[in-house]
């Protein structure tokens, strides 16, 4: 029994630690006609331009419904031959249309609409954050969709020669970052819309992958939990040395690990895999500022509120933006702007702050503000108002106008910059205030602040191994008991 409570405590933290980010998912696109899961892709529908249902918005760009307006007689897809102007299938990959003889080289000319694929996987590690990446080629272009939210928006059509001037399209991989995206519990859904616009054949192709993220504060727990093991380990086999009639003293500070019967290796072990794990929790913070400059954040960067206001604050850090941008941060739970005032005025002058123009460096690092309206647990949308451009960018893709997140955040501790102001536990935001089609150059440092009273997406893997670690605890405590003739109702 005592060798089964040592060996299987560690192995339960372990895997629960693993079960918490260490899962790997890998979709390949390839046609089909069944269990349309993993990359194989399922055919959905159509949706074919009308006046009610044009393919392009005023300003020129393509907008598709969500759903195909003439669902799809048959869910078959189709492996097709890369030829001509499509670029050879990416690796594991290959071009998948909704018919048979489609390709450069085939006999069918699909109408100018858009076509939609679906396929499913399963997050078996729990709704969790995820790092990777998807690449993906199109004829003419395309849009995905993870979990209703674009991730990948469509490429600019422009002349059309062969296929979308912009990537994604057939001559050219896109890849595009997911890291930090969060994943559901269980099934999680990848959908293509893809756009033909020149009369022409039809196709995607796109391969992810996406390995979950390692939670600091998850870490932090198994490491903790490893060094609390070693010492009960210590005490007990320290008690049993003494028990034996060694010549050692109980008092004595001559006690070291290799004079305890076992000892020696086990606590080395156990020292050595907590200091390993609490090392990688530190390691594990996010680079400031934003270091995968020109690759677009693609995944929701919305916080959550950890206090009630008035105790939440932002601190000014800088900004190089050259156009007046302004920032705003929106309570997605109430529906309503954090106020600067403490009666939740939702005036413009109550719900903008840190202004960068007309003045940039009229604003000292470290300058904070007092944001109310919000509850713990409320989530905040981080908006960014340019009225150069007149766009309002945000930190959720789907309220964006290009499908981006222009908010990129990660929990900082430290002195921010050309100040003296200390932040514990707060939340770094960078901006980004240009969209894909102004040529924006996704460096995410136009306006920087920080926040405090919020965090970034909660961590459900902390929990689980909080239980773990308690559960086991017990099972130590009422083992010990057990041996000295203790019983629950005594």
């Amino acid at each position: 029994m005592k060798m089964t409570i040592k060996m299987i405590l560690p192995a339960l933290l372990l895997s629960f630690a693993s079960v918490t980010y260490a899962e790997d998912i890998t979709l390949y696109s390839n046609g089909g006609t069944s269990n349309f899961t993993n990359g194989m892709l399922q055919y959905l529908g159509a949706t074919l331009p009308t006046p009610s249902t044009p393919m392009y918005n005023g300003s020129g760009a393509l907008v598709a419904p969500t759903t195909p307006t003439t669902a799809s007689t048959s869910p078959n897809t189709y492996d097709v031959a890369s030829a001509g102007v499509w670029k050879a299938a990416i690796t594991g990959t290959s071009w998948v249309s909704n018919s048979p003889n489609a390709g450069p080289n085939g006999s069918v000319t699909d109408q100018n609409g858009f076509y939609y694929y679906e396929t499913t996987f399963t997050a078996v590690g729990g709704a969790a954050t995820y790092d990777g990446s998807i690449s993906v080629m199109s004829d003419d272009t395309a849009e995905i969709l993870l979990n209703g939210k674009v991730i990948v928006p469509f490429g600019t059509v422009g002349s059309d020669g062969h296929c979308a001037d912009g990537v994604p399209n057939c001559s050219a991989v896109d890849t595009v970052s997911l890291d930090g995206i969060l994943l559901n519990a269980g099934t999680n859904t990848l959908e293509i819309i893809n756009a033909q616009t020149g009369l022409s054949a039809a196709g995607v192709d796109m391969s992810a992958n996406l390995t979950q993220t390692p939670e600091p504060a998850s870490l932090l727990l198994l490491g903790s939990g490893l060094l609390g093991l070693a010492l009960i380990l210590f005490r007990k086999n320290k008690a049993a040395c003494l028990s034996t009639g060694t010549t050692q003293s109980r008092n004595s500070s001559q006690m070291t690990l290799s004079s305890i019967p076992g000892g020696n290796m086990k606590l080395r072990i156990f020292a050595a895999m907590a200091a390993l794990v609490l090392s990688a929790s530190y390691a594990n913070a996010a680079a400031i500022p934003y270091v995968n400059v020109g690759t677009p954040i693609t995944y929701n960067t919305d916080l959550v509120a950890t206090q009630s206001s008035p105790l939440l604050l932002a601190y000014y850090w800088s900004a190089s933006a050259a156009d007046t941008d302004y920032l705003m941060v929106y309570d997605v739970t109430t529906g309503k702007f954090l106020s600067l005032a403490s009666n939740d005025s939702q005036t413009l002058a109550n719900t903008r702050f840190f202004g960068n123009q007309p003045n940039p460096g009229s604003v000292a690092a470290g300058t904070s503000v007092t944001l109310y309206g919000a509850s713990a647990g409320d989530k905040l949308q981080l908006d960014m108002v340019n009225t150069s451009t007149g766009n309002t960018l945000t930190s959720d893709p789907s309220t964006s106008p290009d499908g981006i997140s222009h908010a990129y955040d990660t929990m900082f501790t430290g002195t921010i910059p050309d100040s003296s102001v200390a932040i514990t536990n707060g939340v770094y935001i960078g901006m980004e205030d240009l969209t894909r089609a102004e040529s924006s150059d996704f460096d995410y440092n136009d306006d920087q602040y920080v926040m405090t009273g919020v965090s970034t997406t909660p961590e459900p893997g902390t929990l689980l191994l909080l239980g773990t670690g308690l559960l086991g605890l017990a099972l130590i405590l009422f083992r010990k008991n057990k041996a000295h003739g203790l019983v629950l109702n005594s």
